[in-house]
């Protein structure tokens, strides 16, 4: 019997949604390079928000504005958040983002996509351009 009922309880155990795993981490609300200045290409705001029980990703370049689904989170054993984000205006791809956190600032570690290929920031570095990725801050009051 109490084999039975261990078997029920592990059965039954499920884990975290995006959604959970994020306000876990802290991710939920708007986040911007410098909260006060506008929103611009340059100074992008990034809204992550639970809507009927999903998390989007809400960005704000100024004139250009999308709105992505998380379809998997997780953090890993250094404490960094791991996101998978479609992005439905380019066919569904799916990138995977790491960021770590510090206090009320964030900042992405890796972005790549799910087979590892179309890497463009590793090590906290576009590989583009060698530069270090920014860090955000978390913007109170602000909606995207």
């Amino acid at each position: 019997m109490a084999a039975c009922a261990l078997a029920l309880a592990v059965s039954i155990v499920k884990a975290d949604s995006p959604a959970e795993v994020a306000a876990g981490w802290g991710l939920l609300g708007t986040w911007k390079v410098d909260c006060s200045t506008p929103t611009s290409r340059d100074n992008m705001a990034e809204t992550y928000a639970v809507k009927d029980g999903a998390l989007f990703e809400f960005r704000d370049l100024g004139e250009l504005h999308d709105v992505n689904p998380v379809r998997a989170a997780h953090v890993d054993g250094e404490g960094r958040l791991v996101v998978a984000i479609e992005f439905p205006s380019v066919g569904g791809l799916i990138r995977e983002n790491v960021m770590s956190k510090s206090a009320d600032r964030k900042r992405t570690v890796e972005n790549h996509r799910l087979d590892h290929a179309g890497v463009t920031v590793h090590d906290g570095r576009f590989t583009g351009s060698g530069e270090p990725t920014p860090w955000f801050q978390r913007c109170e009051g602000l909606k995207s």
